[in-house]
């Protein structure tokens, strides 16, 4: 039986994709999938973009974008683009930490999306009556926090990275400073507005089961669902060579992945390049000069900058590295390592989530010496590295799949949209 199709949907986002080229990464992967799960069960697809980011030319900025999302990521919808006023905080210590963590509303990363304009833009969109309206993550559900009138049609709510979480998380890694304490006091506001979406949507969506336990157990939300992080699994994938290279993969504008970085340069690489002196280093990502030592780095590091040919950068590496310690939600990047067949080395905390066995699919390690033995015994066994690799190839197949992904995010929406229709809770604005 064919499932119904939907007359109209909403999708708001603050992620904006100013260069496609460069919107690979985890957040917009994800993004991805949800636009290509909804353009599927609906007849028309609006998208809402609320970023500081888009030009002033919004008529241009709008055509642009709609070519792109077509042509790249093969999805029609209408577009509608309204620029969030930046609202960085004040000159003083109670700007910066106190104010925040009084109110989301303070917080520079969600100020200025209550703006008159942007709640216009919402209202307009929602006057074009949607089944459904998917929100993409904490900011994107804020407008909607702020109105003032209950919204009608069913409300879905990603919240990819536990936000609060990740706040929270930071305290207990260096750098450590006198204002780490009330800056992570922000956390507060932020896992109150995280509450406040999930108890008002059908659904809340995360990347995996120990999020949706943990948001459930701990904190009470209700209808949390797992939809895990995908991908397009290759068909095929060269064979591993015994090229002595480690690669670590991630865009350095997010600060988690600037200080895993910094760890494996700094901690593990010395230990490694000692015992093998022909190993090669790659950081790979966009802005790597926001690394710590990036105009000096050590014998053996190379910086690659974006990579455009992934596949490439894959098959030339023997493993590849995860050394995250902060941070949220599951990482792509050991997925996508997976998917071409190369065995991984991460932290708990980099692979949390995630359904890999350790020693059978990867390798788990957080000191810096247990990393860097972890990834001398990688690099001088080809064949453990080989063995290790297809079997995170086929777990990943059977696990993170995009095309299973999309209809298991399917299934939800529809079941949501049926409850409303017989008479499930709204999505209720601000009550203050």
């Amino acid at each position: 039986m064919i499932p119904p199709r939907l007359p109209r949907a909403l999708f708001i986002t603050c992620t904006y994709p100013q260069d496609f080229e460069k919107a690979v990464y985890g957040l917009y992967v994800r993004m991805r999938t949800f636009l290509q799960a909804v353009r599927e069960v609906t007849d028309t697809l609006d998208i809402l973009f609320v970023s500081d980011r888009i030009d002033d030319d919004i008529e241009a900025a709008k055509r642009r974008l709609a070519a792109k999302i077509e042509k790249d990521w093969g999805i029609q919808a209408e577009f509608f683009l309204v620029k969030a006023p930046l609202t960085p905080s004040g000159p003083t210590w109670m700007d910066h930490y106190l104010q925040p963590a009084r109110s989301l509303h303070r917080n520079p990363d969600y100020a200025g999306l209550d703006a008159p304009d942007v709640l216009h833009a919402v209202e307009a969109c929602l006057a074009r009556k949607p089944a459904f309206v998917f929100v993409h993550r904490l900011q994107a559900a804020m407008p909607l926090l702020s109105l003032r009138e209950s919204v009608d049609p069913t409300v879905l709510f990603d919240l990819d990275d536990v936000e609060h979480r990740k706040l929270l998380r930071s305290l207990l890694l260096p750098p450590h400073y006198a204002g780490k304490v009330p800056y992570a006091l922000r956390a507060l506001p932020v896992m109150a507005g995280e509450r406040r979406a999930a108890r008002a949507a059908a659904r809340t969506f995360v990347c995996s089961e120990d999020d949706r336990r943990y948001l459930e157990r701990w904190l009470g939300y209700p209808r949390v669902v797992v939809i895990q992080n995908s991908i397009e699994i290759p068909e095929s994938v060269p064979p591993l060579q015994p090229t002595r290279q480690m690669i670590f993969l991630g865009t350095y504008t997010y600060a988690p992945n600037i200080a895993a970085a910094h760890f494996l340069i700094t901690k593990v690489w010395p230990l490694v390049r000692d015992a093998i002196p022909g190993a090669e280093l790659v950081i790979a990502g966009n802005r790597p000069d926001r690394i710590p030592g990036f105009e000096h780095p050590p014998a053996g590091v190379r910086f690659a900058g974006f990579v455009k040919d992934l596949a490439r950068m894959y098959c030339d590496a023997q493993l590849v590295c995860c050394p995250i310690q902060s941070g949220g939600g599951t990482r792509i990047k050991i997925i996508e390592a997976a998917a071409h067949a190369r065995p991984v080395v991460s932290t708990t905390i980099g692979a949390e989530g995630l359904q890999f066995q350790n020693e059978e699919e990867i390798v788990l390690a957080d000191a810096p010496e247990q990393f860097a033995r972890a990834c001398r015994r990688l690099l001088e066994d080809v064949e453990l590295a080989a063995r290790i690799g297809i079997a995170a190839r086929a777990r990943a197949e059977a696990t993170y799949s995009r095309s299973a992904t999309i209809a298991a995010i399917k299934r939800e929406i529809l079941a949501a949209v049926d409850v409303a229709a017989d008479g499930g809770s709204r999505f209720e604005p601000r009550d203050d």
